[in-house]
This record gives structure tokens, C-alpha cells and sequence, in this order.
């Protein structure tokens, strides 16, 4: 069929470059990538949390927090 090997002279990653340099073309472009990268993981470690405390409760792991004061206490 066809020559599937892979190729010794690095096509995949220059191929990749080119895709890069395309997407990135100006500082601005590579800001605002650089920016959806930083908010999409926010919104990755917002999930796992989310998911963590809906699995374990709110007070999983995160020690002792008591609503109770004792009278005088600020």
C-alpha cells in the first residue's frame, strides 16, 4: 500500500512548527493563546475540585474547621 515508516529527517515536527508558526503570528495572537491556555486550566483544577468535593463533602481533607466559638472568642 504504502511506505509507513516513520521519517528520519524529524517531517513531524516540522510539519507541527509550521502549524505553530501559523497559529502564533503576532505577539497578540500568542497572548491571547497564552491566555486561553492559563483560563482553561483554571477551569480544569475548578472542575477536579468541584468533582473532588462532590465525591468526598466539603470537609474532605482540608482539617478541622469547627462553626462552634467559645463564648468571649473573636
Amino acid at each position: 500500500m504504502g511506505d509507513r515508516r516513520r521519517r528520519s529527517d524529524g517531517g513531524g515536527r516540522a510539519a507541527g512548527r509550521r502549524v505553530l508558526v501559523r497559529i502564533l503570528r503576532d505577539g497578540r495572537q500568542a497572548v491571547r493563546v497564552l491566555l486561553g491556555v492559563v483560563a482553561a486550566g483554571i477551569v480544569l483544577v475548578a472542575v477536579v475540585v468541584g468533582a473532588r468535593e462532590a465525591a468526598l463533602g466539603p470537609d474532605a481533607g482540608g482539617g478541622h474547621l469547627s462553626a462552634e466559638v467559645p463564648d468571649g472568642a473573636v
